[in-house]
């Protein structure tokens, strides 16, 4: 398995990729870094930590729909997650829903299962 350094810089290179599938691992990883960073980032340079969060959001927006492929579902439900209430089932569908066993139309799963 990666280390959680290695899944966090991947998922940053990978920011403009929206094809193949993310795992609930690179989900969760990309979160709780961002949360510990950001907090540093705060503590240190306070009012310029925003640059940070606009960095964290372009790239959140590929892993975002990789993961939604990841669950066997279109790229533009990322939509999804700017409608208050909708949004609550979209982030549970993101960080709790298992992976398409095998192959979807998204690609292999990322698992190798």
């Amino acid at each position: 398995m990666k280390n959680w350094f290695i899944i966090y810089r991947d998922t940053f290179r990978a920011f403009s990729n929206f094809e193949g599938r993310s795992t609930r691992l690179e989900m969760w990883n990309f979160l709780i870094n961002n949360i510990v960073i950001g907090t540093i980032l705060i503590l240190l340079i306070g009012p310029f930590a925003w640059i940070f969060n606009v960095v964290v959001f372009i790239a959140s927006i590929g892993l975002t729909v990789r993961r939604f492929h990841d669950v066997g579902l279109n790229g533009w439900f990322l939509i999804g997650l700017f409608i208050p209430i909708l949004n609550l089932l979209f982030f549970a569908m993101l960080y709790f829903f298992k992976s398409d066993p095998g192959t979807n139309k998204y690609g292999p799963n990322p698992y190798g299962i």
